[in-house]
């Protein structure tokens, strides 16, 4: 029991002893923590900061919630479309990422602040430093333009523009956009761009935005407008023809018009083009229901898009913070320091006793 105290008071004085020891060099570990946050605030200066475009919105689609609100004859209506490729978030999140998407991104031009035009890939090369690197390199890709003013379809691009774009796609997929999704209750998706291009950032992330929205509303909703294009054609042709046929049976009642009872014979034309009229008019009403239908079945289809966050100058930066900054500088400079004098006094104290 004694031995414990006699311990536990040792310790207690060597504590004690420790600390008395780094205040007397409170000027040495002063001097080491004013370096380290000297060294934190350069690193600070020349890191590398980058301007974040980002852009929230939410997916809605009423194709479940509304397909048993059809009332009657609607109902037969089934858009087959609705599912498939973007049947999920995860599926859309791949949709901002896919090649077609970034190639037709890259290939938009747009307006800048300074009123002028640009094509995003030109800004792009000039952001990633690959026109540089393909000068460096000598590479025949250094002498590849990308014209605002030529058309920039995918058939008219040579070889080496369609290489150049996989390179700028395969730097944007690793290093330059990110999508995920913030909420999959109500499937908030959230886009990211970061450059060291403000306006780069900003433009990226609306262009690709509207170009992967486009196309998704345009999977959903292609099969019924063919269907709807092709219902307003035979609508169109059967009310003509319905018209027609009225027409014809006012002729033939205006050609006999005062037509003996006793005669069937003078009957059988009116009839028969009455019937015909009758005809062509359930052809036209079925047509226009079936047409009212898929119009209906359409916007139910149709995706809600909300935007619900916007780029907006200045952009935030990422990067270093400089409160974090300060706070590891301080606190690395405290550790050195204290292990510094802690490990020299050990070495001090062990040597000092073997002297003696």
């Amino acid at each position: 029991m004694a031995s414990k105290e006699l311990s536990i008071k040792d310790l207690t004085i060597s504590f004690v002893t420790w600390i008395k020891f780094l205040i007397s060099k409170w000027k040495f570990i002063l001097v080491s923590v004013v370096a380290c946050l000297s060294l934190g605030l350069v690193i600070f200066l020349f890191s590398e900061k980058k301007f974040v475009g980002k852009l929230d919105f939410v997916l809605g689609d009423e194709t479940a919630s509304g397909a048993g609100l059809l009332p009657g004859f609607l109902q037969n209506v089934n858009p087959t479309n609705s599912v498939g490729l973007f049947s999920n978030s995860e599926n859309i999140i791949w949709l901002y990422t896919s090649p077609n998407i970034l190639k037709t991104t890259l290939l938009e031009s747009v307006s800048l602040p300074d009123s002028s035009s640009n094509l995003l890939i030109n800004m792009f090369l000039k952001e990633s430093e690959l026109d540089d690197k393909y000068k460096d390199e000598k590479s025949p890709k250094a002498q590849v333009k990308f014209e605002k003013n030529r058309n920039n379809e995918a058939a008219s691009l040579s070889r080496l523009q369609n290489s150049v774009i996989k390179d700028c796609i395969k730097l944007i997929q690793k290093e330059y956009l990110t999508v995920n999704t913030i909420n999959q209750t109500v499937n908030i998706i959230g886009v990211e761009f970061k450059s060291k291009n403000e306006i780069l950032s900003k433009l990226f992330v609306e262009v690709i935005v509207k170009n992967a929205n486009n196309l998704y509303v345009q999977s959903k909703t292609k099969n019924l407008l063919k269907e709807i294009e092709i219902l307003e054609t035979k609508t169109d042709s059967f009310r003509r023809r319905m018209e027609g046929d009225i027409s014809n049976v006012a002729y033939s009642v205006d050609a006999v018009p005062y037509a003996n009872p006793l005669r069937s014979k003078l009957q059988v034309s009116p009839k028969e083009n009455q019937v015909q009229s009758e005809i062509s008019s359930s052809m036209y009403v079925s047509s226009l229901q079936n047409l009212e239908a898929t119009r209906l079945a359409l916007s139910k289809e149709t995706p809600i898009i909300q935007i619900i966050n916007r780029p907006e100058y200045p952009l935030e930066t990422s990067g270093l913070k400089l409160v974090l900054v300060l706070i590891i500088s301080i606190l690395l400079g405290l550790f050195l320091s204290v292990a510094y004098l802690s490990i020299a006094n050990f070495f001090r104290v062990i040597l000092s006793s073997s002297v003696s």
